[in-house]
Order: C-alpha cells, then sequence, then structure tokens
C-alpha cells in the first residue's frame, strides 16, 4: 500500500481526520528522483518547515512514514520542534540502516535505482557519495564500524552512534508511541531486522511483524 493510499483509507475510517502527504517536490519525477538524491536533512528541514508552517498541527500531530520513511519519520521527530507527538509509527523503516543493495524493478524510473546501486558500490562512505545519495546516508556496514561511525552523515548522528544526544532523547521520548512495523519477507530492505530495531530511547516501544512481501 502507498502513502497515498494509506492517507485515503485514514481519511475514510477517521472521517473528519486532517490527513497531509509532504512530498519535495509537485513533479512526480522531480519527487522520486529526490529519494535518491536529495540529501535526508535537506528533506527534514523542508518537512519540518511545512508541518511547523500548517495551522493544522498547532496542536500536535502523528506521523508515519514507508519504508525510509519510517526512517525520516523517526529522525524528523528528534531534529525538528513540535508541541505535541503521538504516535509515530514507520511501516518497514531501516531504522539500524541497510547492508545491501536492493533489487531494481523495471518501470519508469529503474535508471535512477540503477545509479545509485553503482554509486553505493563505488564507496558508500566517500564524501562524494555520501553527499549526494540517500541511501549512503544510512548504509550501515557492520564490518567496518569504526568507518560508519566517522564518515556516516546521517544514520550514525540521529542513532546517536558516537555521542550522545541529550535534545535527540528528549524529544524521542516525549513520543506517545513509538511503532515499529516489519516485513517478514522483505526484499528491499536488506537485512529485514533493521525495521524493527531502534537504539531510540523510548519508554513504549511497539514492535509488529507484517507477514505481506515488501517488494517495491
Amino acid at each position: 500500500m502507498g502513502i497515498l493510499r494509506l492517507a485515503k483509507a485514514i481519511e475514510n475510517e477517521v472521517p473528519g481526520t486532517y490527513v497531509k502527504c509532504i512530498t519535495t517536490s509537485n513533479s512526480i519525477i522531480e519527487d522520486i528522483e529526490d529519494t535518491y538524491f536529495m540529501p535526508i536533512n535537506d528533506q527534514l528541514d523542508y518537512v519540518c518547515r511545512i508541518i511547523q508552517g500548517d495551522g493544522n498541527f498547532s496542536n500536535g500531530l502523528h506521523m508515519i512514514g514507508i519504508s525510509q520513511g519510517g526512517l525520516f519519520v523517526r529522525a524528523l521527530v528528534q531534529k525538528c520542534s513540535f508541541r505535541k507527538v503521538g504516535a509515530v509509527i514507520s511501516i518497514g523503516g531501516p531504522q539500524q540502516g541497510v547492508f545491501g543493495l536492493p533489487k531494481c524493478f523495471i518501470d519508469g524510473f529503474i535508471h535512477f535505482c540503477l545509479l545509485m546501486n553503482e554509486l553505493l558500490s563505488y564507496g558508500a562512505y566517500t564524501e562524494f557519495v555520501q553527499s549526494h545519495v540517500v541511501q549512503a546516508q544510512y548504509w550501515h556496514d557492520p564490518l567496518k564500524e569504526d568507518v560508519y561511525r566517522k564518515y556516516s552523515q546521517f544514520l550514525a548522528d540521529i542513532n546517536q552512534e558516537n555521542q550522545i544526544n541529550e535534545t535527540y532523547r528528549e524529544k524521542i521520548k516525549n513520543i506517545q508511541r513509538l511503532v515499529l512495523v516489519k516485513f517478514s519477507d522483505d526484499t528491499t530492505v536488506i537485512p529485514k531486522e533493521s525495521e524493527n530495531e531502534s537504539s531510540a530511547v523510548i519508554t513504549t516501544i511497539y514492535y509488529l511483524t507484517n507477514t505481506n512481501d515488501c517488494k517495491s
């Protein structure tokens, strides 16, 4: 289920609920390109401004993200300031990063995926790739933990691998519910166990497993 279909389902199930899907571009092609090549922190800054400028969220909000969006909504809580955060739901989000190249599916945007894989193979922790490839910023090589911690521009920071960030900790602790959903047969996030493992400090974390395949 894509995020737009999920948003529509929420509106149908809970009439009167204000639901907002945020994209980084008005163009579908540019938005998909951004999912591969727009630095994550730039994406989070943009989304933060959109939410803070929307009066419908002045009293708080819930957030849902699918796939890498599930990781991003958790990071958004840590990096942005909200009056109140209810539920943060990550559906198939790589909370501990990925270590494996995803399969590229034949569609109109396969060239983005192929280029991303080529750059990751070239060197995920090189400055150029870290600065230009979204997936490199949450690439977590367990065989090179020291290199990962030193050069990761995103994941090592939000997971507080090098030092504890008290601001991040307090914001995470203020989430009412953090729900991490894992697809049991995921072929996109490698390893799939990353989807329901989090180093975040929070009172209540709900771990769910979805038996449906996630292949796109």
